[in-house]
C-alpha cells in the first residue's frame, strides 16, 4: 500500500504507536524508505532533541544565536546527524 497520500504528520503518528522496529514493519502502511532514515531508538530521538538547537530556542535572543558560529555550528551537527542518522 503507497502512503503517498498519507500526511506525513498522520504517518508519523501511526508509527509512533509501535514499540519497536519490527511491530513498525509489520504495519500495513511501513514504508522501508521512511524507516531507514526515521525509525530510530527513543534514546536516539531523545539525544538529537537534547541538543542546542532544541535547547536554545527559549532564549529572547533565539533567532540572532541561530544566526552566531555557534548557533550555525549546532543546525550543521543537527542536520549532520540526522542526514547519517549516526
Amino acid at each position: 500500500m503507497s502512503t503517498s497520500n498519507v500526511e506525513p504528520a498522520a504517518r508519523t503518528a501511526d508509527l509512533a504507536r509501535y514499540p519497536d522496529a519490527a511491530d513498525a514493519r509489520a504495519w500495513s502502511r511501513f514504508e522501508p524508505s521512511l524507516a531507514e532514515r526515521m525509525l530510530r531508538p527513543v534514546a536516539w530521538w531523545a539525544d538529537v532533541f537534547s541538543s542546542p538547537v532544541f535547547r536554545e530556542r527559549g532564549r529572547a535572543d533565539d533567532v540572532t544565536w541561530a544566526g552566531s558560529d555557534d548557533g550555525r555550528a549546532a543546525w550543521a551537527r543537527l542536520r549532520e546527524r540526522l542526514t547519517t542518522g549516526v
